[in-house]
């Protein structure tokens, strides 16, 4: 039996389709740790929308547990969280659940992570183990999420947590989580900052799989929230906060990886096990395809950027770390200055237009190198 051209066509797209395209019932969950600030300006009681507020509570005996809501109204409607302590706590600090607490109150209007709205009612308060001893645990068990690739974000709304705020993401097929991490593995989540510092993992939950998370107790701070956002579709790489473009948002957070040193492998676009500037460079001129200097990211390197990065005025300013890449942050130290129009005229691509394609890969071929000079010196002679 022959089989049309069309319809061969046709298959091959809907696999392809089907291979990229997030699970039909992929939901989107967001957790509200801690309801102490759950208020409006006046101090009047609120009910927080679009979010599972998880309130002080205490085992029954073992384990506490919330049915979760699929903020994407999906489908993914049978989502399950159970709290459980660590397995085999020191004695004397065995977990009796989990207790709220809000020691600062920034209320930071307009913010967003990895693209979902954050009140600032969410953020401002937290959930800690009670008794909260350094160096315990607790577990989080989310069962029943659709199969699917999600980004799982953290953060913590305390701006005097010092020690900083750290956990372990994984995926696991044992209801009991034996696959849990030996370290950490989100960074920090805690922040100085009232604008916060979320943490994100990128997990691939396959059917019947649990997703964990364990809560690491370090006698200070907690965990304000959590948000489990599926992925549409194949991750892009340079794309950090998942919102399907590169764009200032993303040079900005890797620029801040490679100043806290800590070689986190989602920032690792070289995957050569570290995050320095040779990540900020394949992010600017492969990934992204533009050059250093390029402030408003249009492809170009002209002079808007510098009438866009001087009217913003923090030029050479007296405070210290406030700029980021679209206020003329190009080299990555969070500053201004003129270093930067060093590192953006070393890249060679003022007013020379669109930087041309080239592979992301280490380094260029010479096919490609011959290609870059036929192309310059043809412009130079017109």
């Amino acid at each position: 039996m022959k089989v049309s051209r069309w319809f061969l066509a046709a298959m091959a797209a809907l696999a392809l389709n089907t291979q990229f395209a997030a699970p039909a019932n992929a939901g989107l969950f967001k957790m509200d740790f801690g309801s102490s600030e759950n208020i409006d300006e006046d101090g009047n009681p609120i009910e927080v929308q679009g979010w599972d507020v998880i309130e002080t509570f205490v085992f029954d005996p073992d384990t506490f547990q919330v049915k979760l809501t699929d903020q994407a109204k999906s489908g993914d409607n049978d989502v399950v969280l159970d709290f459980f302590d660590m397995k085999n706590p020191p004695e004397g600090s065995e977990g009796l659940g989990m207790t709220h607490n809000n020691p600062t109150h920034e209320r930071e209007e307009g913010l967003k992570y990895d693209g979902v709205d954050i009140p600032w009612q969410v953020k401002d308060d937290y959930l800690y183990r009670n008794p909260d001893h350094a160096g315990t645990e607790i577990l989080f068990r989310f069962s029943n999420i659709d199969p699917g690739k999600y980004n799982v974000t953290l953060f913590e709304g305390r701006t005097t947590d010092t020690n900083g705020q750290f956990g372990k993401v994984w995926v696991d097929n044992d209801k009991n989580g034996s696959g849990e991490p030996e370290l950490e593995n989100t960074g920090t989540f805690a922040s100085d900052q009232p604008t916060g510092e979320p943490a994100t993992v990128t997990v691939d939950i396959k059917a019947g799989q649990y997703l964990w998370y364990a809560h690491m107790e370090d006698c200070c701070g907690g965990v304000s929230g959590m948000i489990i956002r599926p992925l549409g579709s194949a991750a892009k790489p340079g794309d950090f906060d998942g919102n399907g473009t590169l764009d200032a948002a993303d040079i900005d957070a890797l620029s801040a990886e490679v100043r806290k040193g800590t070689n986190t492998v989602k920032y690792d676009v070289t995957a050569d096990n570290k995050v320095n500037q040779d990540d900020r460079t394949k992010w600017v001129a492969e990934l992204k395809k533009t050059y250093f200097g390029d402030a408003n990211l249009d492809g170009v390197f002209n002079t808007s950027d510098f009438v866009s990065v001087f009217q913003i005025g923090e030029y050479e300013d007296a405070a210290a770390g406030n700029s980021n890449w679209s206020e003329g942050d190009w080299n990555g130290d969070a500053d201004f200055n003129s270093s930067d129009f060093v590192a953006a005229f070393q890249d060679g691509g003022f007013e020379k237009g669109p930087r041309a394609a080239v592979a992301a890969v280490p380094e260029p071929t010479s096919a490609v190198l011959f290609g870059l000079g036929l192309l310059f010196g043809i412009r130079r002679r017109k």
